[in-house]
């Protein structure tokens, strides 16, 4: 059994590399095209924007459009002495992966040049939030112009005993990560089926531009305001 005292002496990047990145790499590791990325590290659209916001944990997906930036997984330890700290320290790890989620919604959304105005709040970005043996599963999306939402989607916990085994412990988890992989899947297929201009060139000219309805992104997004206290987490 790994009892609350174990967690409590394990550092937030032990918890990852130990628990989490090991079964997330063996969930994604047979999708030669979707890479798992350990420590802290900038994402490269944070680099682009010079973001100095480091993440515990990135996704990136290689598509036919280059690299996008997928999914981000910050890690929270437990605190022996207060739940203060504790909450602090989850609420400040969220906030710099909604933060970040953002720049990459954002760039995802400019790829999307031919994005139908309907489908603009069905881009969603993952993020994973972890606390010990916990683990959440938020989505960002664009709900209206320059609004953005986050929500709650799913929560799992990694399984301590045989209780949480026989609980399906294991299930859950792997149906966050399922759900992880659906929302990766329609960002592809989004990147193929609305990165590209399709239409007929011969009526955009013959009808002058009526069938000239690109995706404007900087009508929609809003710029990631800098926030200098979260680059020192």
């Amino acid at each position: 059994m790994l009892a609350d005292e174990y967690f409590l002496k394990c550092s937030e990047m032990l918890t990852i590399t130990k628990y989490w990145s090991p079964i997330l790499e063996s969930y994604f590791g047979e999708k030669i095209h979707v890479f798992v990325h350990r420590s802290d590290a900038l994402s490269i659209d944070s680099k682009r924007l010079n973001l100095d916001y480091k993440l515990d944990l990135r996704m990136v997906v290689n598509t036919e459009r280059g690299s996008i930036e997928a999914v981000t997984s910050e890690c929270c330890l437990l605190c022996a002495n207060t739940k203060t700290t504790t909450g602090g320290k989850l609420y400040r790890g969220k906030f710099k992966s909604v933060l970040t989620s953002k720049c990459h919604l954002n760039s995802l959304l400019e790829t999307l040049i031919c994005l139908p105005h309907s489908q603009v709040s069905n881009v969603h970005i993952p993020i994973l939030q972890v606390m010990g043996q916990n683990i959440s599963l938020y989505v960002l999306s664009l709900i209206d112009k320059q609004i953005y939402s986050v929500q709650n989607v799913m929560d799992a916990e990694y399984p301590r005993n045989i209780k949480k085994v026989r609980d399906r412990g294991i299930d859950k988890t792997l149906n966050l990560f399922g759900h992880v992989d659906y929302i990766i899947e329609r960002i592809e297929e989004d990147i193929k089926n609305y990165s590209r201009d399709t239409s007929n060139k011969m009526k955009k000219i013959t009808e002058r531009g009526s069938h000239n309805r690109k995706f404007k992104a900087e009508a929609w997004t809003s710029e990631v305001e800098w926030e200098p206290h979260l680059s020192k987490e």
